[in-house]
C-alpha cells in the first residue's frame, strides 16, 4: 500500500469518528429533551373523578359495579379541554366527568347519579284594585317546589319577596336550588270613584207646567201637576205638595184657598239637568179667584191629603273591571427528531470507516 492510500484511509476514519461524535450528541441531546417533555407533561397533566356507566340488555345504563368513581388523568380523557359535568363514550358505554381532584377525599359513589334538574317555579302577583276590593295577592304554581314569603309582606304599597325551594334530590334548571321572587305592589285605587265606578253623563229634563183650577160656587181651587206613575206624600208647614215625575221634583207652596196663591217649583234631581239653551220655565205661580154671586153658604174646601215620593233617579254605574387550556410541548417531538438525525450520521460514520480506497498511484 502506498503512502497515498494511507493517507486517505486516515481521512476516512478522521471523518467516521467525527460523524459518530456527532451523531451521539446530537442522540443524547434529543434523549434529555424526550425526558424533560415526559416529566413536564406528567406534572401538568390534572386529575378528574369519573363515574363509569354500563348498559346491559334488560336493565338499561347503570353505575359500572366496582370502584366508582375511578381518579383518571387528563390524558385518559378524550375531551380538550375537559369540563366537569359532561360525559364521553368509552369501551364499556359511558363515563361521566364528577370533579377534579385537587386534593379533596374521594367523592362518594352517590354523587355519580346526576340529580335531576326538573324542578321548575313560577309565582304571579296581583295588586290591590277595584276588582279584589284592594286587597293585593299572589299565586304559585311549579313542580318540585315549595314557596315561602321570606322578605316584605303582601299589603299595598308593599315590597314582598316569594322564595322557592326545590325539593330534596331535585334542582332547577341552572343547577340551582332555590329562586326568589321579588314585587312591588301598588298603591290602592279609589273604590268610589274612578277608574272603579264612571258616573255616566247627566240626563236633560224638561218640566211641566202644572195647570190651576179656579173655585165656583161649588168646587174649591185646586191645581195639577204633571201625571206619573208615582205615589204623593203629605208635607206640613207651607209646603203643600212635592212630586218627582221624570227626574222632575216639584214643590207647591201657598194657600190653597179662594184668593190665595199657590207657586210651583219645578228642580232637577240629581243627576239630572235642565237644558241651560233655552232654560225652561221652572216657576209658576197662580193667585186663585173668588168666586160671586153665590149662596152666603160658603163652600170650604176639603182639606186636601196627599203625599209625595220621591223616586231618585240612581246614576248609571259602570265598574271597571373555567378550563385553561394548556400550550402543547414540542421538546419530545424534536428529541425524537435528533435522535433519528444522530442516528443517521453514526450510520454514515461507520460506512466511511469501511471504505477501503480503490486508486493506485505510481512510484
Amino acid at each position: 500500500m502506498t503512502y497515498t492510500s494511507q493517507a486517505n484511509k486516515r481521512g476516512l476514519r478522521r471523518v467516521a469518528t467525527l460523524l459518530a461524535a456527532l451523531g451521539m450528541l446530537v442522540m443524547s441531546s434529543g434523549l434529555v429533551l424526550i425526558m424533560s417533555a415526559s416529566s413536564a407533561n406528567s406534572v401538568a397533566a390534572p386529575k378528574y373523578f369519573v363515574c363509569k356507566f354500563v348498559t346491559t340488555p334488560g336493565a338499561g345504563e347503570h353505575l359500572q359495579t366496582g370502584q366508582n368513581p375511578i381518579d383518571v388523568s387528563a390524558n385518559a380523557i378524550p375531551e380538550d379541554p375537559v369540563v366537569v359535568g359532561s360525559s364521553f363514550a368509552d369501551a364499556q358505554g359511558r363515563s361521566f366527568v364528577l370533579a377534579q381532584d385537587v386534593g379533596q377525599p374521594t367523592p362518594d359513589v352517590s354523587a355519580c347519579v346526576p340529580i335531576p334538574k326538573d324542578a321548575t317555579a313560577a309565582v304571579t302577583f296581583v295588586d290591590p284594585g277595584c276588582a279584589n276590593q284592594n286587597t293585593p295577592s299572589y299565586s304559585t304554581s311549579g313542580d318540585h317546589v315549595t314557596f315561602a314569603v321570606t322578605a316584605g309582606s303582601v299589603a299595598a304599597s308593599t315590597s314582598v319577596t316569594v322564595t322557592a325551594t326545590a325539593d330534596t334530590g331535585h334542582e332547577f334548571s341552572d343547577g340551582s336550588t332555590s329562586m326568589d321572587f321579588t314585587h312591588a305592589f301598588g298603591d290602592p285605587v279609589n273604590l268610589e270613584g274612578p277608574p272603579c265606578v264612571i258616573v255616566g253623563p247627566p240626563n236633560v229634563v224638561t218640566p211641566v207646567a202644572p195647570t190651576f183650577t179656579d173655585p165656583t160656587c161649588d168646587t174649591a181651587p185646586s191645581y195639577t201637576l204633571p201625571s206619573a206613575p208615582v205615589l204623593t206624600r203629605k208635607l206640613t208647614g207651607p209646603v203643600l205638595q212635592t212630586k218627582d215625575v221624570l227626574g222632575v221634583e216639584y214643590v207647591v207652596t201657598g194657600s190653597l184657598t179662594s184668593g190665595g196663591t199657590v207657586d210651583v217649583d219645578a228642580t232637577p234631581i240629581a243627576p239630572n239637568v235642565f237644558a241651560t239653551d233655552p232654560a225652561p220655565t221652572s216657576h209658576w205661580e197662580h193667585t186663585f179667584t173668588t168666586p160671586t154671586g153665590c149662596s152666603t153658604t160658603v163652600v170650604s174646601p176639603p182639606t186636601q191629603v196627599k203625599s209625595v215620593h220621591h223616586t231618585a233617579v240612581t246614576p248609571t254605574l259602570v265598574h271597571a273591571g373555567l378550563i385553561s387550556t394548556a400550550t402543547p410541548d414540542l421538546r419530545g417531538q424534536r428529541g425524537l427528531e435528533l435522535m433519528i438525525a444522530g442516528l443517521l450520521l453514526l450510520v454514515a460514520g461507520g460506512g466511511l470507516g469501511l471504505v477501503r480506497p480503490g486508486g493506485k498511484s505510481h512510484s
